[in-house]
């Protein structure tokens, strides 16, 4: 991610909206290409479905988005924050089995997946809500496409 983000820095500067997104990680502040994002700009302590958005301290539309827990966590945090059971998109009920069922090769692409994220992107999850919305502002002001 940190590479990425380095590259998006080089290519646009602060012309476009860049969103990177990473899991919580005790090693994280050891990336340096990552130290730059250290301005701490939105915060969710929803239980299971917490984040830190950090900006970049030289590029104001450069975002970094740190999960806790991790990601295939932190979606099942905010479903069930949202009264969204994972075993009605054919996924495992318990958080367990349902981290086993995402550790599989390209699971992002099943269709329980899927199904899951989209019903996520309708609910009524705090968490994914204030998310998207603080996405969406920025796109917004900066005229680019906002996400669905």
């Amino acid at each position: 991610m940190g590479n990425e983000l380095h590259n998006q820095a080089e290519r646009y500067g602060s012309s476009r909206v860049v969103v990177g997104m990473v899991d919580n990680d005790k090693r994280l502040s050891d990336i340096p290409k990552l130290r730059p994002f250290n301005e701490v700009v939105l915060r969710c302590d929803e239980p299971g479905s917490m984040f830190v958005v950090y900006r970049h301290q030289a590029l104001p539309t450069h975002y970094l988005i740190v999960l806790h827990p991790a990601c295939d966590a932190w979606i099942y945090g905010a479903a069930q924050a949202a009264g969204i059971s994972p075993a009605t998109h054919g996924l495992p009920a318990a958080l367990p089995d349902f981290l086993i069922f995402t550790k599989k090769i390209l699971a992002e692409e099943r269709p329980e997946i899927v199904a899951l994220l989209k019903a996520l992107r309708r609910s009524p999850s705090p968490a994914y809500a204030q998310l998207l919305a603080f996405i969406n502002e920025r796109l917004q002001d900066a005229n680019q496409p906002v996400w669905p």
